[in-house]
């Protein structure tokens, strides 16, 4: 939805035609006006075609179109200047074409959000939450800014509740100045650290063992991290299956980071909470999603994570 927004935008400002979402952003339905459907980028077109026969039966229930097995489908992600993501819906292949090639086009909408701007109620202190959703102090959501609301987070786990802080620590750091295993962390191999998702059970046992979490800076960071709404101790360093979720979903998180102002999650290391032995804990680089375990004291990025 961003996507489409910030394409309609520059299109507009620079006298240029933009077909596939001109299309998406003219496009109604009874119930719906102008504006309030988009052009999926990449992540949702390939959730989409993953169902896409389960929605062709619905679809051909209702008497809609089916989505062709044998076209390309246009998402809203860019691969280069000149060059957009595309899907075949035959065997699910994705490349990227020219952007002034021809492709399939279909609207999507989220209607969560739609329902909300449909009531005149950009405010809505609804508890339900989507990935990807800016989280407010008073722990509501919204896909959209609130004026007359803080944002602190960006929902990146809905059903468990969980969302990243807006910015990662300014600078890299250690996880620990010396080797310890800390009571209370399990020791996990690969298979078993990125189902780890108890990040703050092992910050608390981080400062169980250390209370002055002077030798542990990653969990100091994240622990006397705090915002509008939260206080010190509320934040934790995550464990290594939430950072793979961030990971997982981080198309969606840079979106929000974007729409409050703040730079996409950094492209280097980020250090879990999860620990592979005494002296290695596990991390996730975000620039290719590549888990390894390092010495602990080895620098990375750290972000906190907030419960809610």
């Amino acid at each position: 939805k961003n996507n489409t927004r910030v394409v309609l935008e520059y299109c507009k400002a620079n006298g240029k035609s933009c077909p596939a979402f001109e299309y998406v952003n003219s496009y109604k339905t009874e119930g719906t006006q102008a504006g309030d459907w988009y052009l999926p980028a990449l992540g949702e077109l390939n959730a989409i075609y993953g169902n896409k026969d389960v929605l062709n039966i619905t679809l051909g229930k209702i008497g809609g179109t089916k989505l062709g097995a044998d076209y390309w489908y246009w998402s809203s992600s860019e691969e280069f200047s000149n060059y957009a993501w595309r899907l075949f819906f035959n065997v699910g292949d994705v490349n990227y074409n020219s952007k002034y090639d021809n492709d399939s086009v279909r609207p999507v909408i989220d209607y969560g959000d739609w329902a909300n701007s449909s009531a005149g109620d950009e405010e809505d202190s609804s508890q339900t939450c989507n990935v990807g959703d800016i989280l407010y102090s008073d722990m509501t959501c919204n896909s959209n800014i609130v004026a007359s609301k803080t944002p602190i987070g960006v929902v990146f786990d809905a059903e468990n509740r969980k969302a990243i802080a807006l910015e990662s620590s300014p600078s890299i750091m250690e996880w620990s100045t010396g080797y310890i295993d800390i009571p209370g962390i399990t020791n996990t191999y690969y298979n078993e650290a990125k189902q780890d998702f108890n990040g703050k059970a092992n910050t608390a046992a981080i400062k169980a063992y250390d209370s002055s979490l002077l030798n542990y800076p990653a969990a100091k960071y994240v622990y006397e991290y705090k915002t509008t709404g939260t206080n010190a101790g509320d934040w934790y360093l995550p464990a290594l299956g939430e950072l793979n979720t961030i990971y997982s979903n981080k198309v969606y998180i840079n979106n929000a980071l974007s729409l409050v102002g703040k730079k996409d999650i950094p492209a280097g290391v980020h250090l879990s909470s999860s620990e592979y032995s005494w002296q290695e804990a596990w991390g996730l680089g975000f620039d290719n999603g590549y888990v390894s375990y390092s010495y602990k004291k080895n620098d990375g990025f750290v972000r906190p994570v907030l419960a809610f």
